[in-house]
């Protein structure tokens, strides 16, 4: 299961900020080398103190303790699981208490590249009798690639229920609607006009700006006629792929030939006709 950090500094996983703090100074004052004179231990403090300090450095920071504490739940529910799987469980479940859902809205821009939401939530104070109601700030890990409807879950962080236990907490990604891009799964879609000529013809390079503020051109060559709603595939230039680190989607260009809005000449038809039109 790896080092406990909340053990490591005799606190539980609900201490306050102040609670971490104040542990934490008493056992550096307690564990400082310089306090201990026989050499084994001296060797002793100093791996204690190293280690109390590696457990303050995540447990003292907000964003780096929710995502241990995320870290750490999901690592229990896997074990969980398997444990259940492979010998079947015999304790009767208790009924959860209903999850907690929170809209959590990213651009496109923030999928992509990954990013940390900080949110505000109010929720009951654990073990509080009478129920106290707090405000407590989650620094959310958003990975490159997550989707619509993607559901992030903290165990025990919702609402507690009649038996006294805490629901979940869910923040439900929302993405917001962008501008120039489409998203379709891990794929990226853009919408591109070009002229009767340049689908004829073509000769145009499209110059466009990524999510992550790169500038890619894409030239249209002369050998291939574009036809209403053909689509060019640019690989690895779509979603990243959460589930698989490196990899990534399609940009898919979608093209709408814009027709000329007057009739051809007699000399334009005529030149149409010798390109075997």
């Amino acid at each position: 299961m790896g080092v406990d950090h909340y053990k490591v500094l005799g606190v539980n996983r609900n201490a306050s900020a102040d609670e971490v703090k104040k542990a934490y100074k008493k056992l550096v004052m307690f564990w400082h080398p310089d306090k201990h004179h026989q050499e084994e231990a001296r060797a002793e403090a100093s791996a204690k103190f190293m280690e109390i300090n590696q457990a303050y450095e995540l447990l003292g920071d907000l964003v780096k303790r929710h995502k241990y504490d995320d870290h750490c739940a999901k690592r229990v529910m896997a074990e969980e699981n398997k444990y259940d799987w492979m010998f079947g469980s015999t304790e009767k479940k208790v009924p959860k208490t209903d999850p907690v859902s929170h809209e959590l809205h990213c651009s496109l821009e923030e999928l992509y590249k990954g990013t940390t939401k900080m949110m505000k939530i109010t929720r009951p104070k654990p073990n509080s009798d009478p129920i106290v109601e707090v405000e407590e700030i989650f620094g959310i890990n958003i990975k490159p690639g997550l989707r619509h409807d993607t559901k992030i879950i903290y165990q025990g962080k919702g609402k507690v229920g009649p038996d006294g236990t805490a629901g979940d907490l869910v923040f439900v990604i929302q993405e917001k609607q962008h501008s120039v891009y489409e998203r379709d799964r891990n794929d990226l879609i853009f919408n591109q006009e070009i002229t009767l000529l340049e689908a004829l013809i073509g000769g145009k390079t499209l110059d466009l700006t990524t999510l992550d503020g790169r500038n890619l051109k894409v030239p249209l060559t002369d050998d291939v006629i574009i036809a209403p709603g053909d689509e060019m595939v640019v690989s690895n230039e779509g979603m990243p792929i959460s589930n698989q680190p490196g990899a990534k989607g399609n940009l898919r260009i979608k093209f709408h030939v814009k027709f000329p809005s007057t009739s051809l000449t007699a000399e334009q038809k005529l030149y149409l006709n010798s390109l075997g039109f």
